[in-house]
């Protein structure tokens, strides 16, 4: 007697195959969005990091540039949710008038509170 063998078609995919395809596709995706959220938050960081390093030059040139007599020695400002104060200290009492400028940048994150600070010295003749 004769065996018959059905020939199978192996041809396709199984439930089973198509799911943990289905799953391994979802776990590489979720990655990659995680992976953009922490870029996105990267670069509005970064974003901030930049105006704050702007703001705080901006002020040194401003009050470079001021005469003495229009000083002011501390000041506050709020510029788009970023705070800038700035104290100014005489560092001499000579004809140079050699002073030293500090200024604090920093705004209000999600989670903390970053800062910026700078110190520089400047030189303003006696009028």
């Amino acid at each position: 007697m004769k065996k018959i063998r059905k020939k199978l078609d192996y041809r396709g995919f199984t439930l089973l195959e198509v799911m943990m395809g289905l799953v391994i596709f979802s776990i590489g995706l979720l990655t990659l969005l995680s992976m953009l959220v922490i870029s996105i938050s990267g670069n509005a960081w970064s974003e901030k990091t930049t105006e704050t390093v702007q703001m705080v030059r901006k002020t040194i040139e401003t009050i470079k540039n001021t005469p003495e007599s229009q000083l002011e020695y501390y000041g506050y400002e709020d510029e788009d949710g970023i705070f800038r104060h700035w104290y100014i200290q005489d560092l001499t009492e000579d004809q140079t008038n050699v002073k030293m400028l500090t200024v604090w940048v920093y705004w209000n994150d999600e989670f903390n509170r970053p800062q910026y600070t700078s110190t520089t010295t400047i030189f303003h003749p006696k009028q």
